[in-house]
């Protein structure tokens, strides 16, 4: 089982950083994450509107499109995104809400940690400035 919030973040920050260094592998992560995300179903439909925010920032920063954003800030998205994908808690996610509820906890901790960046994000992405 993980650990919900922020403890069970810090493991994959160390487990994203080859994921914000390699652009095969992020796109790899960004298509697992969506692939999961339509499968999964969220009962806080927030919590699945912030997985996409998040997914979309990393997607258009691995892509180039998105640079303004602290390289931290990319680490925690993809440790996030890295731990919802992860297989660790299978059993877990099988039990009606077991699995999501740490999915969701890591989900709005990173949220919370880097709100002024998804701010920044979402005001980029209204401007059409690309």
């Amino acid at each position: 089982m993980k650990p919900y919030g922020r403890r069970g973040l810090e493991r994959y920050l160390l487990k994203a950083a080859p994921y914000i260094e390699n652009r095969g592998r992020a796109l790899g992560l960004i298509t697992r994450a969506v692939i999961l995300s339509r499968r999964r179903k969220f009962p806080v439909l927030r919590s699945l509107k912030n997985l996409t925010t998040l997914i979309q920032i990393f997607r258009d920063w691995v892509n180039g499109e998105y640079k303004d954003i602290p390289k931290a800030s990319i680490l925690a998205i993809a440790a996030a995104i890295l731990y919802f994908v992860s297989p660790v808690d299978i059993i877990l996610d099988l039990i009606p809400l077991g699995g999501i509820i740490d999915d969701m906890a890591v989900i709005a901790f990173v949220m919370n940690k880097i709100n002024e960046d998804v701010i920044r994000y979402r005001m980029w992405k209204e401007s059409g400035d690309k």
